[in-house]
C-alpha cells in the first residue's frame, strides 16, 4: 500500500448526530422544568398551608417542605444548565466547519485535520503507541508532548462517522508503519 490512506468524515452523519443531541439534551432541559414546577408548586401550597396554623404535632413538616423547595430550585438550576449548554454547542457547532478529511494515514505517520487549528498536525509512527477500537471509537494512543493538550495523548474518532472500515484503518497504520502499530 503506497497510496496514504484518507479517512474522510460523513458530515450528513454529523449533521444528525447533532441535531439527535441537541433534541435529547432539550428534552432533558424540558422534564427538569416539568418536575421543578410541581414540586416548588407544592412547597409553596404547604408552606402557606402550615402558615395558617398547622398543628403542634406536625412542626416536623416544615423540614419536608423546605427540601422539596430546594428539590424543585435544583432542577431549575439544572434545568438553566441545560439550556444554557444546548446554546453553547449550537454556536460551536456554526462556528466550527468540519473539515473533509478526518485524517490521513502515510508512511511518514498520521496527518490529522482540526477545525481548531490552521495546518494538520502531524504524529510520527514512532510516536504512536497503539491503535485500538470499540463499537463506536477508533482511538490511535501516542507518546506525552506530541499532540496538543486537549487531545489527552490520543486521537479519537467516532466509527459512524468516518467513512473507512476500521479493518482498513488497522491494516493500513500496520503497513505504513512497518508492522510497530496496527
Amino acid at each position: 500500500m503506497s497510496e496514504p490512506l484518507v479517512v474522510h468524515v460523513d458530515t450528513a452523519k454529523v449533521a444528525d448526530w447533532r441535531a439527535s443531541e441537541r433534541r435529547g439534551m432539550l428534552a432533558s432541559a424540558i422534564v427538569s422544568l416539568i418536575i421543578g414546577v410541581p414540586l416548588v408548586g407544592t412547597a409553596v401550597a404547604f408552606a402557606i398551608g402550615f402558615s395558617q396554623g398547622a398543628p403542634d404535632g406536625l412542626q416536623w413538616a416544615w423540614a419536608i417542605v423546605a427540601a422539596e423547595f430546594i428539590a424543585g430550585l435544583y432542577q431549575f438550576w439544572v434545568a438553566r444548565r441545560k439550556f444554557r449548554e444546548v446554546a453553547a454547542r449550537a454556536a460551536y457547532w456554526e462556528s466550527a466547519d468540519l473539515p473533509d478529511v478526518a485524517f490521513r494515514l502515510d508512511t511518514a505517520g498520521i496527518e490529522l485535520r482540526d477545525p481548531a487549528d490552521d495546518q494538520p498536525i502531524r504524529v510520527p509512527w514512532a510516536a504512536v503507541r497503539s491503535i485500538g477500537s470499540s463499537a463506536l471509537m477508533v482511538t490511535f494512543r501516542v507518546e506525552r508532548g506530541v499532540l496538543p493538550a486537549r487531545y489527552r495523548n490520543r486521537i479519537q474518532f467516532g466509527l459512524p462517522v468516518i467513512d473507512t472500515p476500521i479493518d482498513t484503518i488497522r491494516t493500513a497504520a500496520r503497513e505504513f508503519s512497518g508492522g510497530t502499530v496496527g
